[in-house]
């Protein structure tokens, strides 16, 4: 699943984009589009706020209250990540070398011509995609065991869960296809959720974080695991919710 953001105060250029990229995803074999609009730079960072993260943003520059190239500098730091595509839209281009200092970015001007704004979004997703794939595939985790420093790639995670304070880091061998204790450290689960990727790791529990990868299908109250044993990881009434809309979206992004 690539997830977009299109920010504007104009209500037709949202609709006029939002088509645009409906008939881009209709042609798509191995992504999906996720899209969210916004008429106001506010409104997006309140998201950002709340965790929510993309990986383009089509940001208008010239909008009432906060302008879009404060939002890009603002999402900049909020998520002190550069890897977020911004597409800033704008009837000027006077605003070129505020936005060289933003990072990852690309221009359209208006009024949108259609031709271009298939060119740029589509050189923009083919790296958006590609930074996904890098990001899931060599994303590391570190912990500290005692006096020694571990790291594993979160690919290799089967499942996390907290005993009294205690973090186990649970894994597959592959020849086997069994589970195994990988390491123990000390921590929270709400410290090892800020190293995990959002899209695939989800907490289902007050004591467990589960890979999706390795979901095999879900129950009422259960993840069933890929494992030889089928392992269940048990789901919380409290996080019941999140961890089935969770799974659901990550069914469609591997679509």
């Amino acid at each position: 699943m690539i997830r977009i953001a299109i920010c504007d105060d104009d209500v037709d250029v949202i609709e006029n984009v939002k088509q645009h990229l409906i008939g881009i995803d209709s042609e798509l074999t191995d992504e999906r589009l996720n899209i969210s609009a916004y008429t106001s730079g506010e409104m997006f960072l309140s998201d950002i706020d709340l965790g929510l993260s993309f990986h383009i943003v089509f940001m208008d520059i010239e909008m009432d209250g906060i302008s879009g190239v404060d939002v890009g500098k603002q999402l900049r730091e909020r998520q002190d990540d550069d890897d977020t595509i911004i597409i800033y839209v704008s009837s000027h281009n006077r605003f070129f070398e505020e936005l060289v200092q933003i990072g990852s970015f690309r221009f359209i001007q208006k009024p949108i011509d259609n031709n271009k704004l298939r060119d740029t979004f589509s050189r923009a997703l083919k790296q958006a995609i590609k930074l996904k794939r890098a990001t899931k595939t060599s994303l590391i985790f570190k912990y500290k065991s005692g006096l020694d420093y571990h790291s594993i790639t979160t690919s290799k995670i089967v499942y996390m869960k907290s005993v009294r304070r205690t973090i186990e880091v649970i894994t597959q061998n592959s020849i086997e296809n069994r589970l195994c204790v990988e390491g123990k450290f000390y921590s929270t689960v709400d410290e090892v959720l800020e190293q995990l990727p959002k899209d695939s790791f989800v907490r289902c529990g007050r004591s467990h974080v589960v890979n999706l990868y390795f979901v095999r299908h879900i129950e009422k109250d259960a993840f069933i695991l890929s494992d030889s044993k089928s392992t269940r990881v048990p789901i919380g009434r409290k996080y019941k919710h999140e961890s089935e809309e969770t799974y659901f979206q990550y069914l469609e992004g591997a679509l």
